[in-house]
């Protein structure tokens, strides 16, 4: 992703605007997805973690979750928001150059 069609750190509250909900049904993305427990799953552009978030939930934590994002500051922001999240400690997040290539993952 190039950094003039990333999505900035500064907007993210947009991110967790319910009206995205509506155009972006998390619970179908869920039963598209198909996550087992113990899967590793990634989520790259995490944001605030609209599609994780409910996966992470759905396997009630059992598994291994990356909330991988090219800003610090939205990964901050991330980290901010699931602290009180009772799969929390589920989460690694990953700060990734934006120029990444999403095909390679190291050690998965």
């Amino acid at each position: 992703m190039t950094r003039d069609k990333m999505f900035h750190a500064h907007d993210a509250a947009r991110l967790d605007d319910p009206a995205r909900r509506r155009h972006l049904p998390v619970d179908r993305l869920v039963a598209m997805v198909g996550p087992r427990p113990g899967e590793t799953i990634a989520d790259i552009g995490v944001g605030l973690g609209l599609c994780l978030l409910p996966i992470v939930e759905a396997l009630r934590g059992e598994g291994r979750f990356l909330a991988v994002d090219c800003q610090e500051e939205m990964l901050a922001r991330f980290r901010e928001k699931i602290a009180a999240f009772p799969y929390a400690e589920a989460i690694e997040t990953v700060l990734t150059p934006a120029e990444a290539n999403a095909s390679r993952v190291e050690g998965g």
